[in-house]
């Protein structure tokens, strides 16, 4: 597994994305998924993305000592591993391997993937409206690129792959949660914060400390287990992110700031018209306003 960089355009903005790349050596089967960092819920993720794919998971990966993996590098091939990633590792029930320092090419070709990758599905510049669609257009590159024929052999990568699936890990019912967790206290606008930016919850958590999970792309917290708001995540700084929803009980009590309440003023620039129809309603207690 290795990481790499590649320009993309997304939403009309030009920008450097991640690459999450895995191999399978025997194959040659390659991943490629891309994400907006290198963070440990998006190591996580690629992974769990790659195992789906290649339709099990590998009985060993080889790394370079990235810091999302490794927490101190002791003698010879030894690591003392971050303690989430060792979680990971036994939740599939797959073995680490590690680089020496310094000597990246110990990973069995897969640094060529990523270069490869640069040059082929990236090239030109992919073009997408978000992650959801450049990760789609990844995930059908990367079928097919299963099609090719290495050299020397005369099967396809597709059916190489095909007889090496029988010698994978079986996948789990359920994915390991990819995400990181911090701890959130709700401030007087029903918000908890996190990079920066500000995340709706419901009005009546004001005050309380709840979990939240930080996902590659999204956004959950949590009170105890259970999920009580749920955000796409933001990648910019200082931003607000509002679910209306989260200030109704709030604005029943306080009907006359309906209109001027920041997070009802960010969802009318986009509500269907039957909203504007019913608050017209409400205006006129419910009574059909006269002409």
């Amino acid at each position: 597994m290795d990481w790499g960089e590649a320009l993309v355009e997304i939403n009309g903005k030009r920008q450097t994305v991640q690459m999450f790349v895995m191999r399978l050596n025997y194959s040659k089967a390659r991943f490629v998924a891309a994400f907006p960092f290198q963070k440990q819920e998006a190591f996580f993720e690629g992974h769990i993305r790659a195992f789906h794919f290649f339709g099990g998971v590998p009985r060993r990966i080889t790394y370079d000592n990235l810091k999302t993996a490794v927490f101190r590098i002791l003698e010879g091939h030894s690591r003392q591993e971050q303690r989430a990633f060792t979680a990971f590792r036994s939740y599939y029930l797959f073995e680490s391997h590690y680089c020496t320092p310094a000597q990246g090419h110990e990973k069995g070709g897969v640094e060529s993937d990523v270069g490869y990758a640069q040059r082929n599905f990236f090239a030109p510049i992919p073009k997408a409206k978000g992650f959801t669609e450049l990760n789609a257009m990844l995930h059908q590159a990367c079928l097919n690129d299963m099609q090719r024929r290495v050299r020397g052999e005369t099967r396809s990568v597709a059916e190489v792959w095909q007889s090496e699936k029988s010698v994978l890990l079986p996948l789990e019912a359920q994915d390991f949660p990819a995400c990181s967790h911090h701890l959130a206290t709700v401030n007087p606008y029903s918000q908890v914060m996190f990079e920066t930016n500000r995340y709706s919850v419901p009005v009546e958590y004001v005050g309380k400390q709840l979990t939240l999970r930080a996902y590659p792309f999204r956004i959950e917290v949590l009170s105890v287990m259970e999920v009580v708001a749920e955000h796409p995540r933001c990648l910019e700084r200082e931003q607000d992110i509002l679910n209306p929803l989260d200030y109704l009980g709030l604005l029943e009590q306080r009907p006359g700031a309906f209109e001027y309440a920041l997070p009802v003023r960010q969802w009318r620039q986009q509500w269907a018209l039957e909203y504007e129809k019913l608050l017209d309603l409400l205006r006129h207690g419910n009574k059909a306003p006269q002409a």
